[in-house]
């Protein structure tokens, strides 16, 4: 048997004692170390993210006026160059939470205040319904662990809830842009006694609801006279998954919450008083006296049918002008050929009178002394336009002949000057009920004139817009074509401040505002448009015009048959003033029983050469057709561009958790 020296065993033992404890400490030590290093590494969810969320803390101390000091701590790893985070804090939305088995909902909204925030520079600005918060410098550029602090406070207005108060706040943003690690919630009540027992921290993705996500530990101090309520996840949230704070308490728990109802009872009192004084104005500026028709056989002396085309209905529209190639004919200057069936040549046979009015003078002298209807011509047409501006301008420069009082003319321009403040007042409005009080950090009156400009921006556009075209539309009251005619006008405005009004209102949340807002600038649109009261001229002539007119329409045959005996040129005197208003067909139906011999100035194509009033009416339809053609535009040969498209582009936003039944909040973030 070999000798083994006791050296020898001593060395040996120790060496493999020595051995044995060494990979004892290798692997002790060895597999947390792998296990941390599995654990610390990104997820693809946080390689998609360029980012890793190590811990997300929220601390929400509640006031007894539902005002919350909400403070988020957020450590990040940058995987990619980034320059920071930015928080999007929704600040309206829907509550939706259960009460029982009912299924509560409720318009939510807040102001957020007195933003701060460590780990970089930061702005805030609104967009889409929410605050943003962007914390970093353009122009710098992060790698790695980074830590952030945003602390503000978050204003609730009153839940409108009369048998309880509720707190129910988004705490995690369910739009995160990467998972996060590790979440702690930390909710400070007032009151040590408040009852928590029924208080839920829930999480999940929008529209799911999970419970049991956290531990949570409830603490009462006495000495603050607060319950502490802190949750920690037991386990890494995935992206999309946020945490909401629920909880139901006593009415009267929170006193003094923030309202809107003294601001929007004050915008109800402007809206209606600016209507009120449009009305006031109509009444003791505006309101024409009652017309007096007397029956008139014949229009009233020194009129043609051009000035009776106009004063009818205060505007001066294609048809009253070309009526005047029939008043002209009818007093033996003009002639009238209809060469083949369509086809008409107008002959001039003498001059104007010197009395003649200047608009008469642009038509006549529109053309030679021969003209063939029919072909489009860009000169016509613009003596056309012409003529328009000098038959209103006629009246408009005699003092004796103004068809409506200055007084009323003044009012309606002050109706469509009050008209623009709607607008405004809805604008205000919104801007100091929904928008956030702190801008860029700063709060005071320099943040709220930073949101006043955000949102007064496009409302004293609007409301420029308005006048503008409102002004243009009282200087252009009477002209018809060739531009914005009156009633045109009147109707696009309307359709703008509806739009702008009742749109604006509905972003911002307030519909009902807007509705309002819409409802008072019509109004004051509408007396403007009303309130020009005839002169008295103007109310004389006009009654005798429709008496006349009046009497074309209801006279009987046989009165007209003694009318026809006793001056034979009757019924081509009258068949101008006919034709403007529209009752040629009548008044040619109550001769057709009468031998009317064709008038010397009219030669026209008839159905088996036989003449009576009806083909003649034929005729001047046919003549007025092709006089048409020749006083309109020649259409532009060039080519068209093709439009771009325009219209509008809304990025949008959602409110809600979505979890726990829904809820105001959500909001999301991530690296920038």
């Amino acid at each position: 048997m070999k000798q083994v020296s006791l050296d020898t065993y001593n060395f040996s033992t120790q060496r493999t004692f020595a051995l044995a404890i060494l990979c004892v400490l290798l692997f002790v030590f060895a597999f947390p170390i792998g296990v941390l290093a599995r654990e610390s590494s990104p997820t693809q969810e946080e390689v998609r993210a360029g980012m890793v969320t190590e811990n997300y803390k929220v601390t929400a101390y509640v006031n007894h006026d539902n005002s919350i000091r909400i403070t988020e701590s957020i450590g990040v790893n940058f995987l990619e160059s980034s320059r920071g985070i930015m928080r999007n804090i929704p600040v309206s939305g829907k509550v939706i939470y259960y009460d029982g088995d009912d299924r509560v909902e409720m318009d939510a909204r807040m102001k957020v205040e007195d933003v701060t925030v460590t780990g970089g520079p930061f702005t805030t600005y609104k967009e889409n319904g929410e605050l943003v918060i962007r914390v970093g410098d353009p122009d710098v550029y992060l790698d790695g662990p980074m830590q952030y602090e945003i602390s503000y406070t978050a204003r609730m207005y009153d839940d409108g809830i009369k048998d309880y108060d509720i707190v129910y706040l988004n705490m995690l943003p369910t739009g995160w842009a990467s998972p996060i690690r590790q979440a702690t919630l930390t909710v400070s009540l007032p009151g040590a006694d408040t009852d928590v027992s029924a208080a839920e921290f829930i999480s999940g993705q929008y529209g799911y609801a999970q419970a049991g996500e956290y531990d949570v530990v409830t603490q009462a101090d006495k000495t603050s006279d607060r319950v502490v309520l802190t949750a920690t996840s037991k386990a890494p949230l995935t992206k999309g998954s946020g945490a909401t704070f629920l909880l139901r308490v006593p009415e009267g728990y929170f006193t003094g919450e923030v309202s809107d109802t003294l601001l929007f009872v004050v915008m109800a009192i402007l809206l209606i008083l600016v209507p009120l004084i449009c009305l006031i104005l109509w009444f003791s500026e505006g309101r024409d006296k009652p017309l007096v028709k007397p029956v008139e056989f014949y229009p009233p002396d020194g009129l043609s049918s051009g000035d009776i085309g106009y004063l009818v209905d205060g505007r001066v529209e294609q048809r009253d002008l070309l009526s005047m190639f029939l008043w002209w004919a009818s007093k033996g200057i003009l002639s009238i050929t209809e060469t083949s069936k369509g086809k008409f040549t107008i002959r001039k046979l003498g001059n104007l009178p010197a009395n003649a009015k200047s608009f008469e003078r642009v038509l006549w002298n529109s053309f030679g002394s021969e003209l063939e209807l029919g072909k489009p011509s860009a000169g016509l047409a613009s003596a056309l336009t012409s003529a328009k501006k000098a038959l209103v301008d006629d009246y408009k420069q005699d003092v004796r002949r103004m068809l409506y009082t200055k007084r009323s003319v003044v009012a309606g321009r002050v109706c469509f000057a009050l008209a623009t403040c709607p607008i405004f007042v809805l604008f205000i409005c919104l801007t100091l009920a929904g928008s956030p009080v702190s801008i860029g950090g700063v709060s005071g009156a320099g943040a709220l004139a930073s949101s006043l400009a955000q949102i007064l921006g496009p409302g004293a556009f609007f409301a420029v817009w308005i006048f503008v075209i409102g002004g243009r539309i009282l200087l252009r009251v009477g002209v018809s074509g060739g531009g914005i005619g009156a009633r045109g006008g009147v109707i696009l405005l309307l359709i703008f401040i509806v739009l702008v009004c009742v749109i604006g209102g509905a972003i911002q949340g307030y519909p009902l505002a807007g509705l309002g807002a819409a409802a008072s600038g019509v109004i004051a649109i509408v007396l403007g448009v009303i309130a020009r009261k005839r002169t008295d001229y103007y109310n004389g002539i006009l009654g005798r015009i429709f008496g006349f007119k009046n009497f074309i329409d209801t006279a009987e045959v046989n009165r007209m048959e003694r009318l026809f005996e006793q001056d034979p040129g009757y019924y081509y005197g009258i068949l101008p003033f006919a034709w403007v208003f529209g009752l040629s067909d009548l008044w040619a139906r109550k001769f057709e029983r009468m031998a009317i011999a064709p008038p010397t100035w009219y030669y026209g194509y008839y159905e088996g050469n036989s003449f009576n009033t009806y083909w003649m009416m034929r005729s001047l339809g046919r003549m007025h057709t092709a006089t048409i053609r020749s006083f309109t535009p020649p259409a532009s040969s060039g080519g068209g561009g093709s439009g771009g498209g325009g219209g509008f582009s809304s990025g949008g936003s959602s409110f809600g958790g979505g979890f726990s039944g829904g809820g105001f909040g959500g909001g999301g973030g991530g690296r920038w």
